[in-house]
């Protein structure tokens, strides 16, 4: 594979190394190719996210790994001290390659970030995949680098943040009232850091990709609802009483079970089915459990799936039509869960529709998504009254 040679070629005189290759592309192969390069290991430790666990393995068997695997979901080491002392202990003498998949899950500073670093830190070799390294920011990349070497950045996290951080903040009486992230900065340098450890692959596939618009207006009472917690949301921000993710969601969560959206969705899947469109070939996407509840009693005979769950590592090209019963503010969340169709082995076109509301908050995230930008972040940009004006 192309990949694979142009990887091992660039990655070769390094012991760390970053596979920013599209869901799609092969970048599990691709990293087999590297580790089955190297001649002076043991053995492999490959953390990924729990729910790929399975996948994962079926697919290495197929990659032919010539090195014993241990493969641990990235969540575990969030809750188990017995399994980070226990993989401690394990790999303290050995002689091993420690990959991080999706490695976006350790973007934040937290427990499973400090662990699986701490136990990385004892592997000859390591290496980072992702698809999408960025899901909100330039600041993603920091614990995903340290992870392969605190050489690369020598700065700890505040000094990385001032290097290369725009703030803006409002100080009265000489104490800080607010603070936000306006943009970024000295990016080249940042680029000349990460650069050299970067393999990046882009998906290119002879099929379409199209994406459709299927709106609808929820009926009054959930209007009523909707307004009635767009002046909590408001008065929330006006008061800075630090519930703003919380209020977003509920306002979200208002139309989720709309009456009327999920006639939307009927008409949407009986126009396909008189296409001749099997029901395999669909997949929805779901995002609160109501939704969940809703699909499951009325809409079962499709595949149905969690924006939360089932967005890393399942290979679904037997499908080629997505449908989102709900959009996440998370790009991330949304790119990779149309690579679950949209990837190296689809054979027919893909359509992907999304369900609108005409609410101004889906309006919002729908235009945040297209820029690939932080929807919270952005959020915070704004003055009350434009995001008034907005919703």
């Amino acid at each position: 594979m192309p990949d694979q040679l142009n990887c091992i070629k660039k990655l070769k005189r390094f012991k760390v190394g970053a596979l920013f290759m599209q869901a799609g592309t092969g970048k599990t192969q691709t990293a087999v190719g590297i580790i089955n390069s190297r001649e002076d290991i043991d053995k492999v430790l490959w953390f990924t996210p729990c729910q790929t666990k399975k996948n994962l393995k079926e697919e290495l068997e197929k990659c032919s790994l010539k090195y014993e695997v241990e493969i641990v979901g990235i969540e575990t080491l969030s809750n188990s001290k017995k399994t980070y002392f226990e993989l401690l202990n394990k790999y303290s003498n050995c002689k091993f390659f420690c990959v991080v998949d999706e490695s976006i899950k350790i973007k934040n500073y937290c427990v499973r970030t400090q662990r699986i670093t701490t136990i990385g830190r004892k592997a000859k070799y390591r290496l980072i995949l992702n698809g999408t390294p960025l899901s909100k920011n330039y600041l993603d990349l920091y614990n995903q680098f340290n992870f392969l070497s605190e050489k690369i950045f020598k700065m700890n996290y505040n000094e990385f943040y001032n290097t290369f951080v725009i703030e803006k903040r409002v100080v009265k009486n000489r104490v800080i009232k607010k603070r936000w992230l306006e943009g970024f900065t000295n990016l080249d340098y940042l680029f000349s850091l990460i650069s050299p450890f970067i393999y990046k692959s882009d998906l290119k596939l002879d099929i379409k990709k199209e994406t459709k618009i299927v709106e609808y207006v929820a009926e009054d009472k959930v209007v009523e609802d909707y307004l009635i917690l767009k002046e909590i949301f408001i008065e929330g921000i006006r008061t800075e009483d630090g519930q703003l993710l919380g209020n977003l969601q509920k306002l979200q969560h208002s139309y989720a079970a709309s009456l009327n959206k999920k006639e939307e969705l009927r008409n949407l899947l009986n126009n396909l089915k008189s296409e001749g469109v099997p029901t395999k070939k669909i997949i929805i996407f779901y995002k609160y459990l109501v939704e969940e509840e809703l699909l499951r009693n009325e809409f079962s005979e499709y595949t149905l799936l969690s924006l939360q769950k089932h967005t890393f590592g399942l290979n679904l090209q037997s499908s080629n039509i997505i449908i989102f019963y709900n959009l996440s503010w998370d790009y991330a969340l949304m790119e990779q869960a149309e690579s679950r169709i949209y990837r190296t082995g689809q054979k027919e076109d893909c359509r992907i529709f999304y369900l609108i509301s005409t609410f101004g908050l889906d309006e919002m995230i729908q235009d945040n998504l297209k820029k690939k930008e932080d929807f919270l972040w952005e959020l915070k940009q704004k003055t009350i009254q434009e995001i008034e004006e907005k919703l």
